[in-house]
């Protein structure tokens, strides 16, 4: 009822990013399952999200087989911590709990937080979300060019590239 006036008295609810990208992660997978039965080559797929969002989007990539890598808040440690994915640069990332492991003892890593179910197998990123209404659908390194991770808000729009070699 709080956001009824913004919808001319509509019955409409405006849903939080944590929401939204738990959803939008659903139908993307539940489309898959319609289409082929299962996720389509989950074992190849992983999520990157910053910390701060949803844990709804670890449980549900988890359950259908994707891994998953957590970074710090900001475009630029998503697209860091998808490029080493996808340049197989993850071992110091897989034993990371909070940021920290015992290379990383006394300052956390700068871009990831922690991962579940991360190897060199993973090669397609199915979407990057962050909890602030930014997100990316950046695919596999080989076929991808130049992957945009892009935010809007009223007053600016900001981007960080990631480009292909």
């Amino acid at each position: 009822q709080g956001q009824q006036h913004v919808y001319g008295g509509q019955d409409y609810y405006l849903l939080l990013a944590d929401d939204m990208w738990t959803l939008v992660l659903w139908y993307r997978l539940q489309r898959e399952i319609e289409q082929y039965g299962a996720v389509k080559d989950a074992d190849k797929k992983f999520v990157t999200l910053s910390h701060t969002t949803t844990d709804g989007v670890v449980h549900l990539a988890r359950k259908h087989g994707l891994g998953i890598v957590k970074s710090w808040v900001g475009f630029a440690a998503l697209a860091a911590v998808t490029r080493d994915v996808w340049d197989g640069q993850i071992d110091e990332m897989v034993e990371l709990k909070e940021g920290r492991s015992e290379t990383w003892k006394d300052l956390c890593h700068p871009f990831a937080c922690e991962c579940f179910d991360i190897d060199r197998t993973r090669s397609i990123n199915v979407v990057a979300l962050e909890q602030s209404n930014g997100f990316s659908i950046l695919g596999d390194r080989s076929t991808t060019s130049a992957a945009i991770l892009t935010k809007s808000t009223p007053n600016n729009i900001g981007s960080c590239m990631i480009a292909r070699e």
